[in-house]
């Protein structure tokens, strides 16, 4: 986790406004699967504790989010993965009470600007499949107001 909050408030201000999530595919593309998968090491990267059974889109696809890595995470859940469904585990916290977390964010806020609660520290989900940590300060004012869609 590299120490790049500087950058990343600049790089936040610049992207501000910017395109809208193409259409997406139904499936999520293998490949980030794979990166997702490999970011996890199988272990749910919400709790840290338990192993990962589902990957779960932060901003749900019905909210306009994509099948981007930084809008994915390997969660814990159901007993049979995505057949056991998003009720329970982290999976389940994610799509009740997620947002404070970052698990799960509204309409209208850039996946890729918003923070998560990742195994107990602040970061930001990158697309190559790393992930920068951030500071309490900067992780709250993330949240707090976040850099919404123009």
């Amino acid at each position: 986790m590299a120490d790049r909050e500087p950058e990343l408030c600049e790089r936040a201000e610049a992207e501000v406004i910017g395109p809208k999530t193409p259409r997406q595919p139904k499936q999520i593309p293998s490949k980030n699967r794979r990166i997702v998968e490999q970011r996890s090491g199988g272990v749910c990267e919400s709790c840290g504790d338990n192993p990962a059974s589902d990957i779960h889109h932060r901003q749900y696809r019905s909210r306009g989010g994509s099948h981007d890595v930084h809008n994915l995470m390997a969660l814990c859940g159901g007993p049979f993965g995505m057949a056991g469904g998003n009720h329970s585990g982290c999976h389940g916290r994610a799509h009740t009470d997620g947002e404070r977390e970052g698990l799960s964010i509204r309409r209208g806020f850039r996946s890729i600007l918003q923070p998560v609660l990742y195994r107990g520290v602040w970061v930001r989900l990158e697309d190559d499949g790393t992930v920068t940590r951030l500071s309490e300060s900067v992780a709250e004012m993330l949240m707090r107001g976040g850099f919404p869609d123009g």
